[in-house]
Formats: C-alpha cells, sequence, structure tokens
C-alpha cells in the first residue's frame, strides 16, 4: 500500500490526540491506550478508505455501444430489427469503433439503443457484481482502450470498450 503524507499526518494525529488526553490513561504519563486509538472515529476512516481502495481496484469503467432486437429483454417499441440484423450491424458498428481513429462516444450517440446513449455510452465505474455477466467478462477481458466484437446479453449485442 503506499504511504502518503496524509495518512502518516492522520495516524500521527490520532495517535497524539490519544496521547495527550483522549484516553484512559491521560495525563498519567502512562503509555497511550492503543485500543482507543483502533477505535477512534479517524482510525475508522482510514481503516474505510483502505478498504474503499481495495474494492476499487476490482471495480470496471467502460462505455458501450448496445443494438437490441425484437428477441432481446429491452422492451422498446420502437425496437423492430431482427436478432441477425441486430448481429450484422454490431459487427459493422465493432469494425468502426476498432479503427485507430474511431471517436467510440459519437458511435454511441449515433447507434447505440441504449438510455446512456447520449452520454457516449458511458456505463461509469462498476462493481462486475453489479452487471450481466456476460458484460463483466468481456470487459474483463479486454486491455484498457480496446473495443470488443460483438457480445450477446439479454439486451441485445454490445460493443464495449474499456477505460479501466
Amino acid at each position: 500500500m503506499k504511504i502518503t503524507v496524509t495518512r502518516i499526518m492522520l495516524v500521527t494525529a490520532v495517535v497524539l490526540s490519544v496521547a495527550s488526553g483522549c484516553g484512559e490513561n491521560s495525563g498519567s504519563g502512562a503509555a497511550p491506550d492503543w485500543t482507543a486509538v483502533a477505535n477512534s472515529p479517524l482510525a475508522k476512516n482510514e481503516a474505510a478508505r483502505a478498504e474503499f481502495a481495495e474494492a476499487e481496484k476490482s471495480m470496471l469503467n467502460a462505455s458501450h455501444i448496445m443494438i437490441a432486437h425484437t428477441n432481446a429483454d429491452y422492451k422498446e417499441d420502437a425496437i423492430t430489427r431482427s436478432e441477425g440484423d441486430a448481429l450484422a450491424l454490431a459487427l459493422e458498428i465493432a469494425k468502426k469503433a476498432q479503427a485507430p481513429d474511431a471517436d467510440f462516444a459519437a458511435l454511441a450517440r449515433k447507434y447505440s439503443d441504449a438510455s446512456d446513449a447520449d452520454e457516449g455510452g458511458r456505463m461509469g465505474s462498476f462493481a462486475p457484481s453489479n452487471m450481466s455477466t456476460y458484460i463483466s467478462d468481456a470487459v474483463r477481458r479486454l486491455a484498457i482502450g480496446e473495443v470488443s466484437d460483438p457480445v450477446q446479453s439479454e439486451y441485445g449485442f454490445h460493443i464495449l470498450k474499456r477505460h479501466r
């Protein structure tokens, strides 16, 4: 774990506050009450930050272009394309998105049927367990900046780009 000046200052502040009067042994000249140090709000916040930092390592961040079809669970009345037509379109878009000069966000705004299309298909950061297994597994396999071939989920076909 990377130790920062802020963390060192935080721990020092907790130790000094307990040693100088917040603990059971205050004023007695005895050693600080380390139980009080460990249970102090500042220490608990530091522990929570460390726990969050560890959980954040497993988080994924991606964008997608979703191409829905009539057989998908995505029930938008405007969707009339068949599964085969959706796959053909997804393959065409994936080829464009994988080009070195591609603007993935612009392609998402133009083609995606997902509600986040206006935001360039940004799904943001998510825990793998909070996303469709098809999507999280595919994003994990991508290198950062890489764009996938079409991935089928219960909602249709997705072209994915991993950001983190």
